[in-house]
């Protein structure tokens, strides 16, 4: 399983979650669920909604999506020399002060940073750790 659709696997869990706790009716406890726009918690003057959660997933999983493995139909969009198949989509290392640059080996740092927070799962693989 690559980080890409290891993540994605982790956000469509997520999503599935928010939705069950959007459902009328349906909590881990029997209480009565909450809107997407009612307070789940409170930390200082931040109020978590899970319509906040729902967004924060959506976004997480756009930047997995922009640091994917790229592939020779990516080329023409970043110009790489020659095709970078299998290196990171958007992230690009520059080597010296004449602008050489290529392409960042994939798992790019962003992704390994999306990945962290999932180290605990059976499927999360040792060679992604950063710690």
């Amino acid at each position: 399983m690559s980080p890409t659709e290891f993540l994605t696997a982790r956000h469509d869990e997520e999503t599935d979650a928010l939705v069950k706790l959007l459902t009328p009716g349906w909590t881990h406890d029997g209480t009565p669920s909450p809107t997407p726009d009612e307070p789940l918690a409170r930390v200082h003057k931040w109020t978590l909604t899970l319509g906040r959660v729902l967004a924060d997933v959506t976004a997480k999983q756009a930047i997995v999506e922009q640091h994917r493995p790229a592939t020779a139909e990516d080329t023409h969009e970043i110009g790489a020399h020659p095709i970078n198949d299998g290196r990171c989509s958007s992230c690009v290392a520059l080597h010296d002060e004449r602008g050489y640059c290529e392409q960042m080996e994939y798992p790019c740092p962003t992704t390994l940073a999306l990945l962290q927070p999932h180290a605990e799962h059976p499927d999360f693989d040792p060679t992604w750790a950063t710690t």
